[in-house]
């Protein structure tokens, strides 16, 4: 089952709902953190995520509103 939610993630259209069930999964976290169907709110959500690889993931994602984005990178500002 886990291979299964890491290609979902990483299908183009895969829809909302399964992006929130491959959030379940430690390794496809990060690829449907980054996905742009994800829900732009879950998506903000996992900006303060433990995993830095989940959180720089989401930080990513290009449904962020640019405002969100903004306050995002400052999170990773070195």
């Amino acid at each position: 089952m886990r291979k299964a939610f890491r290609e979902i993630a990483r299908h183009p259209h895969a829809p909302a709902p399964a992006l929130l069930a491959c959030l379940t999964d430690e390794q496809a976290r990060p690829l449907a953190a980054a996905h742009p169907n994800l829900p732009p709110a879950v998506t903000a959500e996992l900006l303060t995520d433990n995993n830095d690889q989940v959180a720089e993931a989401a930080a990513s994602n290009p449904s962020l509103a640019p405002t969100v984005m903004s306050v995002a990178s400052l999170r990773f500002v070195l």
